[in-house]
């Protein structure tokens, strides 16, 4: 997969001469990259969702496109501001990539880019499952072992199937700054069964950097390269995902007889399977995590003790979609049934692996 990190770092940061760059008054030193995956990769058809939800075109160059949006806030006077917000991105046909590039902060980024994800139909955050960013830091602990942790957050929540010694029961959230983020977060993860959020990575003389779990990349100094293949790594999954969930279908074929015409029901569903099985006891929290965390609502819900059999309807309130799923404890079988779209099923998929089986896989059904 081709970014176009380093060209978009030249021109934001020109070179002089010798090599040293040229800072623009307006921009700040750390560029965020944020990786959303997107049903739509036509730049007509994505200049189009974007002006109608309040970004502005700007240009269009050989290498990204630029838009610009903005949002409200109150100044110190306590008078309402409009702050805006400059982004270019890159489209990745290969991957259903949008590779967005922002010097703004990452608050400005969840009030307009990150709004707009959370709302609009087809896109979505390229997200690191626990798994993945566990792969992800231990390579790069191994590729470069000065590595240093000076800044990370981490969470731990009452259902996290992660094993915890000390009182699995407690929420906590955590947010480290220091010397010895290492061994900091190791121990956490051990003692209290706490999942990063972000994480800072500084590599001597190579690269600075942070990582969110939703796929956005901070990049601070050094060698911007360096994280293209973190990227590479990440997308992949990402749009392996996306494509066995674009194959599920929900809808009606036209038969015709020597009689009459008949609409059947064809339906192509997919789904998540679990390294081990989900019992019948945690299906009423899967059910209540669901509801309140990740803005689903379970409807018709019916499960049997035993081999376990559970059956429902969900509703992604969100996103204005329906789907109806079933279990025998070993995978979960998602059919399609109104207004779906990869997204509200990567979300589904992403509180899994975020609440309930951190090894969880989508899996194409035959």
């Amino acid at each position: 997969m081709i970014t176009k990190l380093e060209k978009l770092y030249d021109f934001l940061y020109p070179k002089k001469v010798l090599g040293f760059r040229i800072q623009p008054k307006e921009l700040v030193e750390k560029i965020n990259i944020i990786c959303v995956v997107s049903k739509y990769l036509e730049f007509n058809i994505l200049k189009e969702i974007l002006e109608s939800n309040n970004f502005k075109f700007i240009k269009e160059d050989q290498d990204f496109y630029s838009f610009k949006t903005y949002f409200s806030k109150n100044n110190e006077e306590g008078k309402r501001i409009n702050i805006p917000v400059i982004y270019y991105f890159q489209i990745i046909k290969e991957r259903s990539l949008l590779l967005f590039f922002t010097t703004s902060n990452k608050y400005d980024v969840e009030q307009t880019l990150g709004k707009f994800i959370e709302r609009a139909d087809g896109f979505y955050y390229s997200f690191l499952s626990p798994n993945l960013f566990e792969e992800i830091k231990n390579e790069i602990f191994k590729e470069n072992p000065n590595t240093v942790i000076p800044y990370f957050t981490s969470i731990r929540k009452p259902h996290y199937k992660i094993e915890c010694k000390i009182r699995p029961k407690e929420s906590r959230s955590f947010t480290y700054r220091g010397t010895d983020g290492r061994e900091t977060l190791e121990e956490l993860k051990y003692y209290y069964g706490m999942l990063p959020q972000v994480i800072h990575f500084k590599i001597p003389n190579v690269v600075d950097f942070k990582i969110d779990y939703k796929g956005i990349f901070t990049f601070q100094d050094g060698d911007i390269s360096y994280i293209n293949h973190i990227i590479d790594k990440l997308t992949y999954l990402i749009a392996n995902s996306k494509r066995i969930i674009d194959k599920s279908k929900f809808e009606y074929e036209k038969i015709t007889t020597q009689k009459k015409e008949l609409l059947i029901l064809s339906s192509a569903p997919w789904s998540i399977m679990f390294d081990k099985p989900i019992t019948f006891g945690e299906v009423d929290s899967i059910i209540e995590q669901l509801s309140k965390e990740s803005r689903f609502k379970i409807i018709n819900s019916y499960a049997e003790v035993g081999s376990l059999f559970w059956s429902a309807t969900v509703t992604d309130y969100q996103k204005n979609s329906i789907f109806n799923i079933r279990s025998n404890g070993n995978k979960i079988i998602i059919s399609p049934r109104y207004n779906n779209s990869f997204d509200s099923f990567l979300r589904f998929y992403q509180f899994f692996l975020e609440n309930i089986k951190p090894n969880a896989t989508i899996e194409e059904l035959q």
